[in-house]
């Protein structure tokens, strides 16, 4: 069995849970009375780069998005975040995954998120409840392929590189954790994911 130190670290989004924003846009889109692409428009890949680096805050997101939408004012933030409180499905098949690992070994998360994501993953899935740790690029400032934020979750974890699984479903951010002598694992699916991972960690039955 491997031994007790070897963090293992999970990507989240396309890989624990699945994110599809499609409906919360034709909701805000229908509540401010502008069309959908007034909304997609708006969320920029930039603009979000900025909220999932913390470079502005919910508060920051929330007004310039209404702003660049030409809605200021019609309506509140706590109300635009119910209208997205079901972006994420869970993928059930990892997370029982996680959990079997979590009895074995610490399990870390590794993701690009922004601050009103992180709290919905806390409302909505217990599988919060047995993270040790978690690396958040909009708490640290960088994002995944960048080296800094693969550097930051080993010190942070006081992981040597060499000690650490990391799974991601894009394989940029695979590569690049690779560089930095990571053992990295491409998600494609959930059967290849126990496969990968039963190569590493000796105690997971291999399931078809």
């Amino acid at each position: 069995m491997m031994p007790k130190n070897k963090i293992i670290f999970f990507d989240i989004g396309g890989v624990l849970v699945n994110v599809d924003s499609a409906k919360s846009i034709d909701r805000v889109a229908k509540k401010l009375g502008v069309g959908k692409e007034c909304i997609t428009e708006a969320m920029t890949q930039d603009f979000l780069d900025q909220y999932e680096t913390g470079r502005i805050t919910t508060d920051e997101f929330y007004s310039n998005f209404l702003e660049d939408c030409r809605c200021n004012g019609a309506m509140d933030l706590e109300s635009f975040k119910k209208y997205w409180m079901d972006v994420f499905t869970p993928k059930q098949t990892m997370i029982d995954l996680l959990k079997e690992i979590a009895q074995h070994n610490d399990v870390w998360l590794l993701s690009n998120t922004n601050e009103f994501h992180y709290q919905l993953l806390q409302q909505q899935f217990d599988f919060m409840e047995l993270i040790k740790g978690a690396i958040y690029s909009y708490h640290v400032g960088f994002m995944k392929p960048d080296p800094v934020i693969y550097h930051i979750a080993l010190t942070e974890s006081h992981t040597p590189s060499g000690d650490a699984i990391f799974i991601d479903d894009l394989m940029p951010n695979v590569l690049a954790a690779q560089k930095e002598g990571i053992d990295a694992i491409h998600y494609t699916s959930d059967i290849k994911a126990r496969l990968d991972l039963s190569t590493r960690l000796t105690y997971l039955e291999k399931r078809k």
